[in-house]
């Protein structure tokens, strides 16, 4: 090899500058104007804990009033500044001269230190917005168990609840018409002096008594009022019903309509019923919804 001996060139001759190969300067000119960020007065030395903190908010080494570069640019050109820097001593270096060979590797550790110290910065702040989010999505979108029982809708009962009717943003009621389960949502958002109503639509099976026929299409309407900011209670049930008499499926027949005027009537209505798994109606559970806008993780 011709690269064996301090100060012994080439033998094949080919750089003032080195005896085994050339040897070209890198730019370190532009990396630097771009971490200047327009600032002709900013001189980078190291990662202060200024740069840091303007790191963790993405907004580069020198951010100004009315730019800041991001973080991924300012990486970009510090680890550009830095082996450019690096590479350029690194090309008058005599490796015979042990004090010049020890004052590179010094400062060959000071930029390496530089760089891991700008990207530990960068990612701490990566860390901080995930934690910021993760907080904020357990906070926007929570669900509390506030009653669990099971009362008969008909009977208008009072559920008392567990936390304030205040803390939350909407109510889910959990209901079993028949065999199926059903769930109606309220809003909060005016208050608990505000009267709520959910409708829910559901087929039923046929009731004799009343000539309706089996498949009718029933509008079923809780009425919800709160006496106080512990306690939810079922107003009213009624039903609104669709369907037919007298016909048969798959074919045109007349349409029956019936409209249940009271809470009253309409039990008298599901308790006659021609299938009995279809006539119970209970309240099973109350939960608690917080949906809210908890702000960006971004920008403080």
């Amino acid at each position: 090899m011709g690269c064996t001996t301090c100060g012994q060139g080439n033998s094949q001759g080919s750089s003032s500058n080195s005896g085994c190969c050339d040897l070209r300067a890198m730019d370190v000119v532009t990396p630097l104007n771009d971490i200047r960020n327009g600032d002709e007065n900013f001189c980078f030395s190291e990662i202060t804990d200024k740069i840091c903190e303007n790191l963790k908010n993405d907004e580069g080494i020198n951010p100004s009033a009315t730019h800041s570069n991001s973080d991924c640019d300012d990486l970009s050109s510090l680890n550009d500044l830095a082996t450019g820097s690096l590479h350029n001593a690194l090309m008058t270096l005599n490796l015979c001269d042990v004090d010049a060979y020890k004052c590179w590797l010094d400062s060959l550790l000071s930029w390496q230190w530089n760089v891991d110290k700008a990207l530990i910065c960068a990612i701490c702040g990566l860390w901080d917005v995930v934690h910021c989010l993760d907080g904020k999505t357990r906070n926007s979108v929570r669900v509390v168990n506030l009653w669990e029982g099971s009362k008969n809708v008909f009977d208008t009962p009072t559920m008392p609840v567990s936390q304030s009717l205040n803390d939350f943003d909407y109510l889910d009621l959990h209901f079993r018409f028949g065999t199926e389960r059903v769930v109606g949502r309220v809003s909060l958002e005016g208050g608990i002096s505000n009267f709520a109503t959910i409708t829910m639509m559901d087929k039923v099976a046929g009731n004799s008594g009343y000539g309706i026929d089996a498949g009718a299409i029933v509008a079923k309407e809780v009425g919800v009022q709160y006496p106080n900011d512990k306690n939810v209670k079922l107003d009213h049930f009624i039903w609104s019903l669709t369907g037919m008499s007298g016909g048969s499926l798959d074919t045109v027949s007349p349409a029956v309509f019936l409209a249940l005027s009271s809470t009253a009537k309409t039990k008298n209505y599901s308790d006659t019923q021609d299938v009995a798994a279809d006539r119970p109606h209970t309240i099973d559970k109350i939960e608690g919804i917080i949906s809210r806008d908890t702000g960006s993780c971004i920008g403080g």
